[in-house]
This record gives structure tokens, sequence and C-alpha cells, in this order.
């Protein structure tokens, strides 16, 4: 990285799948910008998130920590009694230590982990979604500018966007760190611009697979019933929000982005739009899910220190990324995180490792892992109980899963209380349900 305090812009969607860009071999998708922020900064090939649901996953990008590390294990109900409490409350953030360094720091679009309605420790500028449910992709919003209420109606991706400018035209000479949280790609998957849907008016969608792995209970949780019309209506939504949220993008860099900005897109986790028969993310599925469509995320960066013109293999997490933006800063003086040979995620009481050729999902419930064999095509659950082989690599994952989080949890924040149903949300997909071997 520079030797300086470069600019820092952190775009982070919600339920932007690694699958759909461009830049990841969907040519059907029209992203421009996207591609081009990618030829000139650094695609990494195998980004994952830490949780597949939303408040755990952006969390631990501003926590640099393990939902078992920051007690966020669900998203948080748009409920006083989950969201009008700190749940990050002692813990140092992106803003709390970009913001002491001297960095102006702000947020435009979704925050979603408490306290939306008010801005959290470090962030000078705030115009965020106000914890209100529905949100609406095209009407009217809740947002809390500063901590004011205010009522925005319009196109969300605009609003957002222009938010992100308004806070670019405030510059007073410091460096700022600006994270923008776009909205567009998280159901319901409808109201997106009329000129954008018809780029993909024709388009079968063959791209999303819908039989390449085996799904636990499945509970198609954000599309119901739906007529085979309305998946597609939907999937020509969810290819118009990526292609609107592209232009934001667009405008966003043209505005703020210089040769020393840092730049990074990513999501907070990814999303299945019928791949496994499922319709949602890690929730969608009784008990909940690790699957790949819905914890690879893409993860692209750009500016002072990164490599030009690279595509990089290896896992990446949420985790790294926040050191990367610590290290920009000249706040992380540790090596750079480099790609690893396995990656960890979590979820409720779901844990995961995952290598090249395997995945194993453990339960803190004490049911039976699953092993996935995650070769192309698809993940398909292997049985591993009368195979001698493979239940020494089954131990050896466990092992690895329990070394991950004895080094990676508090006690406080991980343990049985911290996993009561309805803690966060009245709808945990790991209350009731528990897999099957």
């Amino acid at each position: 990285m520079s030797q300086g305090q470069p600019n820092i812009i952190l775009f982070l969607t919600d339920d932007h799948a690694r699958w759909a860009l461009p830049g990841y071999g969907n040519s059907a998708l029209h992203a421009p910008n996207l591609s081009a922020l990618g030829a000139r900064g650094t695609v990494y090939e195998d980004a994952y998130t830490p949780s597949p649901v939303c408040s755990p996953a952006r969390a631990s990008l501003m926590t640099g920590l393990m939902p078992s590390q920051h007690g966020v294990h669900d998203f948080l109900a748009s409920h006083p009694k989950f969201n009008d409490k700190n749940w990050l409350e002692g813990i140092p953030t992106l803003a709390t230590a970009l913001n002491a360094a001297g960095y102006r720091c702000g947020l435009a679009g979704k925050w979603h982990i408490s306290m939306d309605d008010m801005p959290p420790a470090g962030f000078e500028s705030w115009f965020a979604l106000n914890g209100e449910y529905p949100i609406h992709h095209d009407g009217d919003n809740g947002f809390s500018r500063d901590g004011v209420e205010e009522r925005v109606v319009g196109n969300l991706t605009d609003t957002i966007t222009q938010g992100a400018l308004d806070f670019l035209g405030q510059n007073d000479g410091r460096p700022y760190f600006l994270v923008v949280g776009y909205y567009a790609t998280h159901s319901p998957w409808r109201d997106q611009p009329s000129r954008l849907l018809d780029l993909y008016a024709d388009h079968d969608f063959a791209e999303i697979d819908q039989q390449n792995a085996e799904a636990p209970g499945l509970l198609n949780v954000e599309l119901p019933d739906a007529e085979e019309s309305e998946r597609r209506a939907a999937r020509k939504n969810y290819y118009a929000a990526v292609s609107h949220i592209d232009e934001g993008v667009g405008q966003v860099l043209a505005a703020g982005s210089t040769m020393d900005t840092l730049v990074i897109y990513t999501s907070d986790h990814g999303l299945s739009l019928g791949q496994h028969g499922i319709w949602g993310k890690g929730n969608a599925t009784r008990p909940q899910n690790l699957l790949d469509s819905n914890i690879r995320v893409p993860l692209i960066m750009a500016g002072p220190g990164i490599p030009i013109g690279q595509r990089r293999a290896g896992f990446f997490d949420h985790t790294d990324t926040h050191q990367v933006i610590l290290a920009a800063a000249g706040l992380d003086h540790r090596p750079l995180p480099d790609v690893k040979d396995m990656q960890f995620c979590e979820y409720g009481t779901a844990r995961m490792v995952r290598t090249q050729s395997l995945k194993l999902v453990p339960w803190t419930t004490g049911a039976p892992s699953q092993l996935y064999s995650v070769d192309a095509p698809g993940e398909v659950l292997m049985d591993h109980r009368s195979d001698p082989v493979l239940r020494s690599l089954v131990l050896d994952l466990e092992r690895a899963v329990t070394d991950f989080f004895a080094r990676h949890a508090d006690p406080a924040r991980s343990g049985p209380e911290s996993l009561k149903p309805g803690r966060f949300n009245y709808n945990q997909a790991w209350d009731t349900f528990v897999p099957r071997a």
C-alpha cells in the first residue's frame, strides 16, 4: 500500500452473488463499470462471506471478526427488541479506527448491524435506511440522515447513489472512508427500471443451474409458490438490479475515485435464484445451509498497492478485506492477508470448512457432520459413514473446525445463550429443525 492515507470507497451490496457478474463468467449480465474496475485492479476468484445472511456478514467486514467473536449470528429483525441495541458495543470497527486516524467516515444505504437510525461511532456522515421493513426498490423509504428521520420517494438505487455523491461533495481536505450499501439485488425482485429490464427481455437464464446440489429441507422463503412466469420476472429484475447498481458505481467512481483511492466492491453474501432448488440464501432451508451460491461473493479491489489486471485464486473473506482496509490507512502493520487453502464459515448452529475439493458442515447440536464433494459440477452430499478413507478425512476436517473456532470465538458471544430462539429475529433457521445425516 502507499505510504499516505488514500481515500477508501467500499461498495457493500446486499445479496449480490459471485455468479452474477460478467467478471465471474456470466456474460449475459451488463455491468461495464464493474468489469472496468476489475481490469484496473484485482479480481478475487474465491472470495467468501463468513456467514450467509446480512447482519453477521456485515458485522464481520466492519470488525474483522467471525460471528462467534462479534456475537451477531443472524439477521436483525426490524423490531426494537433486535434493532435498538448496539450489538457491536465495545468492539472497534473500521469507522472507529479510521475516524480516529483522521478519516471522514460516511455511509449511504444499508447498514443493518443494529441501530440503523443513529450514526454509529466513527461515522460523521450518515444517510442510512432506517431499519423499517419492507424496503421498496421504487417507492417511499425511511432514511436516517445524521440521526434525523427523512422520507425519500423514488428509485432506491438512485437515492443511495445520490447520498454517496452528497458525501463526496462535502470534501474538507481530509481522507475519507465511504461505505455505499446498495440494496437492489435483495428480494422482492421487482420494480427495476424498464430500460434495464429490456436488456434481459429475451434471456433464458440457462446459466442458473437448478440441479447442481442436494439441499437440506427446502423452504423457498423469498419466492414461495411462484409460477414459472414469476420466476422469470424475478430473475429479470435481479439482473436489471445488477446493471443499475453498476451504473451507480460508475457515477460514484466518476465523482470520487482517483489514482489514490482504494476501491473495493463486494457483497455481504451470495444468493440462490433457483440453484439447488433454492430461492434465497442461508436461511432459505431448514436447517440453514452453507451452499456455495450463498457464501461466495464478488470481490474486486483497485487502487494504490493493488496489482493491475490480476485474478487471484485462493480463499479470502471479509475479515481479510477488513485488514486490507486498515493496512491501506497505515493502521495495520501486519503482512497483508494472503489467500488461504481452507475457508471457514458459520451460521447459528452450523460450522463449515471448505477446501478446493471438499466441504464439511459440522453442527454444534451434535448432529452428524455433512460432507460434500465440491468438485465441478456443483455440490454433492457424500455418505462418509461406510468409507474408511472419507471417515478419516472427516475427522481431519472436524479437527480443523474445532481448532479454528477455538481461536476465533468469544465464549460470551458464541455460547448457547447467544443462540436462543428469537434472539436475533423471530424465525431463525436453526430454531427447531434437525439436520439429516
